[in-house]
C-alpha cells in the first residue's frame, strides 16, 4: 500500500462521492416547486479495507444508493384523502344545480305555486258556482302541473350531463392507466439494484390523479411495479397490464380476465365518478320519486273530493254507438287500485234519450267479491290452507253456471311444518309436493264442452304455479282467468353466526327455474339484511333476463312475481371460513428477504401450498405500519388465484387473512430472519378456532423452531332464514 497514491486514492473517491451529493443536492433545489417531487438522498458507506503490513487500512468512501424519502403508507392516505375530495366537491357542484330547480326565492317556487293552487280551491269553496273561481282553479292546476313537470325534466337533463360527465371521466381513467402500465415498464427496466426515484415520482403523480378520478387501493410488488385496484378488488392495473373501464347502459363496467364485462357501478364510492354515481342514483331519484309521490297523493285526494259531488251539468254529452268492456283485470292493477275501498258500493244513473221521453236507469255497482273454490283439489297436507280462488262473472250468466274459476294464486307455494337446516341437501320440489300433487283438473258446463287440464311439471298442461294454471285456464272456452302477484318474504334474523368472510348462499325457484345465488359477509357493506337484499335484487335482475320480463321485483326482503309464479327457495347454506390475523412483527432485520409457507387445508377446494417471500429492503422493521404493509403486500402476490384473501388493517397494523372456501389455515416453514429470532403474533378471528395441535399463538422465524400454526373454521348449523309466503312460513 504505497502511502501517496493511498491517500490520493482516498480523496479521490471523497471527492467523488461528495460530488454526488452535490448533484443530489442540486437535482432537489432544482425541483423545490414541483409538487410531484419526493426529496432524494445519496447514501454513503466505506469501501472494502486493504491489508497492508499486517493492518487494515481503509480506501475510502462510496455512494451506493440514491433513494427517495417517501413514506408510502402516507402516500396512500394521501390518494385516499383526494378521491374523496373529488367525490365531495362533484357532490357540490351537481347539488347547487339541484338546488336551482327548486328555487324557494323564487316567485315560480313549488312552494308559492302549491299556496296560489289551494288559495285558489279556498275561493272556489265559498262560490262553488262561480266561473271565474273555477277558471281559476283551472289556470292553477295547469301551473302547478308545468312546474312539477318542469322540475323533473331538468332533473332528467341533468342525468344525462351526469352520464356525459361519467363517459368522459372512464376514457380519463383509462388513459391513466394506460401510462401507470407504461411507468411500471419503465421501473422495472431501470431497477437494478438502483432505485428509478424520477419514475416512481412520476407514476406516484399519475397515481394520485387517477384516485382524483375513481376509488383506488394500490400495492407494490416485490419487483416495484403497482398493483392497483378499483371498487373493492377489481384489478385495473397489474405491472404492465391493464383492464379497461367502459360505459355501458349507464353503467360502469370492468374488462375481466377472461374478456367480458362485469357492472361495478355499485361498488364505486368515491373519487369524481362515485360523485357523479350517488348523485345520478342516489339522490336524483330521491326527489323525483318525492315530487312523483306528492303528484300521485294530489292527484287522488283531488279526484277523490270531486267523486262525491256532481259537476254543473248532470249528465254527460250523448254516448251514441256500441261499445263492450275491455278485458277483466284486478282493480289492484290500475293506478290507485290499492285506495279503492272495496266495502264501499255506488250507484249510476244513465238517461236513455233515444225516444222523445227521455228514460232514466239506476244502476247498483256491487264492489263486493264473490268467491268459489275448486272441488277435488289435491294435496298431501289437507290440514293447510292450501289455495282460495275468487271468480269474476264477466257476463250475464249466474254465479255457478261454471264450475271452474279464477284463481290468484294464495298458498300456491305453501309450506306446511318443513324444517330445514343450514347446508341442509333440500329442493323446493319435497315442499311443493306438499302443496300442489301433479292432478288433473276439469272443467265443466263451458261452450265448448268439458275442458281437461293436466297439471304436472314435465309434460302437462300447465305447471304446479298459478301463473301457469291460469293461462291453461284461458284457453278453455267459457273461462277468463287471472293469476294474481305471488309474493315471499325472508327474514334474516336467524343468520347470526356469520362473519365478515363467511359465504352466504342459496338457491331461489320459480316455475321451475332455479338460480343461484351467493355473497360473502362484510360488515363494511352493511348489515346480512341489506347483503340480503342486494343479493335478491342481483336474483331478480338475472331471472328478468332470462325470461325477458319484467316479472319479479323486489323490496327490502319481499320478492314478488306479479304473474303468480310459484316462489320458493332451496339449498341455503352459510359456509364458514376461516381466518387468522397476523400483528405485532418483532425482532426483523432491514433488508432480509424472509419466507414462510401457507397452506389451505381440509376445505371444498383441493388443498393447496403457497410459499411467501417478504421482500424487507427499504422498510423500518420497527415501523408496525410499514411491516404490515410489506407483508400484506407480499401476500396478496403470491396468492392470487388461490382461495384467500388478504386485508392490511390499517386501524390496527395487522394483516388479515381469510380462506374462500371453507377450508383451514396453516402457516409454517418460517425462515431466512438473520437474527434467527423474529416473530408474528397470530390471533384466530372470530368464526375460526386455533388447531389444538399448534404450541402456541406465534409464528417463530427460528430456524430450530420449525414452526406450524393451524386456525380452523368453526362450523355450525345454527344459522337459518325464514321464507313466508302468502299465510304460509318455513324456517330454512
Amino acid at each position: 500500500m504505497a502511502g501517496i497514491s493511498s491517500t490520493l486514492s482516498i480523496a479521490k473517491t471523497a471527492i467523488a462521492a461528495q460530488q454526488y451529493g452535490l448533484n443530489v443536492t442540486g437535482h432537489n433545489i432544482a425541483n423545490v416547486n414541483n409538487p410531484d417531487y419526493s426529496v432524494q438522498t445519496a447514501d454513503q458507506k466505506n469501501m472494502k479495507p486493504a491489508l497492508y503490513g499486517g493492518f487494515l487500512f481503509g480506501t475510502g468512501v462510496d455512494t451506493y444508493q440514491v433513494r427517495q424519502s417517501v413514506d408510502q403508507l402516507l402516500e396512500q392516505r394521501l390518494t385516499t384523502e383526494l378521491s374523496s375530495q373529488a367525490s365531495f366537491e362533484e357532490l357540490e357542484s351537481y347539488m347547487k344545480i339541484l338546488e336551482g330547480f327548486f328555487n324557494e326565492n323564487s316567485e315560480n317556487s313549488i312552494s308559492n305555486v302549491l299556496t296560489e293552487f289551494w288559495s285558489s280551491w279556498q275561493d272556489l269553496s265559498n262560490n262553488p258556482e262561480g266561473s271565474s273561481e273555477r277558471v281559476v282553479v283551472f289556470e292553477n292546476g295547469e301551473k302547478l302541473a308545468s312546474r312539477l313537470e318542469s322540475a323533473v325534466l331538468s332533473m332528467d337533463d341533468l342525468t344525462r350531463d351526469i352520464n356525459a360527465d361519467i363517459n368522459s371521466a372512464v376514457t380519463q381513467i383509462n388513459e391513466l392507466t394506460s401510462k401507470i402500465a407504461v411507468m411500471n415498464q419503465e421501473v422495472l427496466s431501470s431497477e437494478l439494484n438502483r432505485t428509478a426515484n424520477d419514475q416512481r415520482d412520476e407514476r406516484n403523480r399519475l397515481v394520485d390523479e387517477l384516485g382524483k378520478l375513481i376509488g383506488i387501493d394500490s400495492f407494490e410488488q416485490s419487483d416495484g411495479s403497482l398493483i392497483v385496484n378499483i371498487a373493492n378488488s377489481f384489478t385495473i392495473v397489474s405491472g404492465v397490464d391493464t383492464y379497461a373501464l367502459s360505459v355501458k347502459d349507464n353503467e360502469v363496467a370492468i374488462e375481466s380476465s377472461s374478456g367480458t364485462d362485469r357492472a361495478i357501478s355499485d361498488k364505486i364510492s368515491s373519487g369524481k365518478v362515485g360523485g357523479l354515481l350517488e348523485i345520478r342514483d342516489v339522490i336524483i331519484p330521491k326527489y323525483r320519486s318525492e315530487i312523483n309521490e306528492l303528484s300521485r297523493e294530489m292527484i287522488w285526494a283531488i279526484n277523490y273530493q270531486n267523486s262525491q259531488g256532481a259537476g254543473l251539468a248532470y249528465f254527460s254529452e250523448p254516448v251514441i254507438g256500441d261499445y263492450a268492456t275491455d278485458d277483466s283485470r284486478w282493480l289492484t292493477s290500475y293506478a290507485f287500485g290499492d285506495k279503492i275501498d272495496f266495502s264501499k258500493d255506488f250507484t249510476m244513473w244513465v238517461e236513455d234519450q233515444t225516444d222523445a221521453e227521455a228514460r232514466y236507469t239506476k244502476i247498483n255497482m256491487d264492489m263486493s267479491l264473490s268467491e268459489a273454490a275448486l272441488s277435488g283439489w289435491q294435496g298431501t297436507a289437507p290440514s293447510g290452507v292450501q289455495s282460495i280462488y275468487k271468480l269474476t262473472v264477466v257476463d250475464d250468466a249466474l254465479i255457478g253456471d261454471k264450475e271452474v274459476t279464477e284463481t290468484d294464486g294464495d298458498g300456491l307455494a305453501g309450506v306446511f311444518g318443513l324444517v330445514l337446516t343450514s347446508g341442509a341437501a333440500t329442493t323446493v320440489s319435497t315442499t311443493l309436493d306438499r302443496a300442489i300433487a301433479e292432478q288433473t283438473l276439469t272443467v265443466y258446463n263451458g261452450p265448448d264442452g268439458t275442458g281437461v287440464i293436466e297439471i304436472k311439471d314435465i309434460g302437462g298442461t300447465a305447471k304446479r304455479s298459478a301463473a301457469s294454471i291460469a293461462a291453461a285456464l284461458n284457453q278453455v272456452g267459457g273461462v277468463t282467468a287471472y293469476a294474481s302477484e305471488n309474493s315471499a318474504t325472508f327474514n334474516t334474523g336467524g343468520i347470526a353466526n356469520a362473519q365478515d368472510g363467511d359465504e352466504i348462499k342459496f338457491s331461489f325457484y320459480i316455475d321451475g327455474l332455479v338460480q343461484d345465488s351467493s355473497f360473502i359477509r362484510d360488515s363494511s357493506a352493511g348489515s346480512v339484511q341489506e347483503q340480503f337484499e342486494d343479493a335478491l335484487l342481483s336474483v331478480a335482475e338475472a331471472v328478468n333476463t332470462l325470461n325477458e320480463d319484467k316479472d319479479l321485483f323486489v323490496s327490502g326482503l319481499k320478492i314478488t312475481s306479479s304473474s303468480g309464479k310459484t316462489l320458493g327457495v332451496q339449498d341455503f347454506d352459510v359456509q364458514d371460513n376461516s381466518g387468522v390475523s397476523l400483528d405485532t412483527f418483532s425482532d426483523f432485520n432491514e433488508g432480509d428477504t424472509i419466507s414462510f409457507t401457507i397452506d389451505s387445508m381440509s376445505g371444498t377446494a383441493t388443498a393447496s401450498t403457497t410459499s411467501v417471500s417478504v421482500d424487507l429492503a427499504g422498510v423500518d422493521t420497527t415501523d408496525q405500519a410499514q411491516m404490515s404493509l410489506a407483508f400484506s403486500t407480499a401476500l396478496a402476490s403470491a396468492l392470487t388465484g388461490e382461495p384467500f384473501t388478504i386485508e392490511n388493517d390499517l386501524s390496527t397494523n395487522s394483516v388479515i387473512i381469510r380462506t374462500t372456501d371453507g377450508s383451514d389455515i396453516r402457516l409454517k416453514n418460517a425462515g431466512n430472519d438473520t437474527g434467527n429470532n423474529a416473530t408474528i403474533q397470530l390471533s384466530a378471528l372470530s368464526g375460526t378456532t386455533a388447531d389444538a395441535g399448534n404450541i402456541d399463538s406465534i409464528l417463530d422465524f427460528t430456524a430450530a423452531a420449525n414452526d406450524s400454526a393451524r386456525y380452523n373454521a368453526t362450523t355450525t348449523s345454527a344459522d337459518s332464514i325464514i321464507f313466508s309466503g302468502q299465510g304460509t312460513q318455513v324456517t330454512v
